[in-house]
């Protein structure tokens, strides 16, 4: 049976810092004059404008590129369990399956309660 999964994003764009380059971030919970929103582009993490409100919010999906198995990755993921990985034309349903197992399920964190 499958199951839905939950993904603790804040600590994934964290691990990966220094490792990936951010071109999707979507946030919530951030207090300011902007509490929630999405920001697409360059590296939006260093942002010079919505940068730090992206680090210091908790973050519901992000799009990031990087290197897994000598392969480049280009990686888009919810916070609900949504993931869209594209790769070389060799990158395919077993990758895919390799990827989540290998490294997207230490980010698994526990449901919110509805």
């Amino acid at each position: 049976m499958i199951e839905p999964i939950q993904f603790n994003l804040n600590a994934l764009a964290a691990d990966f810092q220094e490792d990936a380059e951010f071109w999707m971030g979507g946030f919530y919970d951030h207090n300011g004059m902007t509490s929630n929103g999405v920001a697409y582009g360059d590296d939006v993490f260093s942002d010079t404008e919505l940068g730090d409100s992206l680090w210091d919010s908790s973050k519901n999906q992000l799009g990031m590129d990087f290197e897994y198995n000598t392969e480049q990755i280009r990686l888009r993921i919810t916070e609900g369990g949504y993931v869209e990985a594209h790769g070389s034309d060799d990158f395919e349903t077993l990758s895919l399956v390799r990827l989540v197992n290998d490294l997207l399920l230490n980010y698994e964190s526990e449901p919110t309660e509805e």
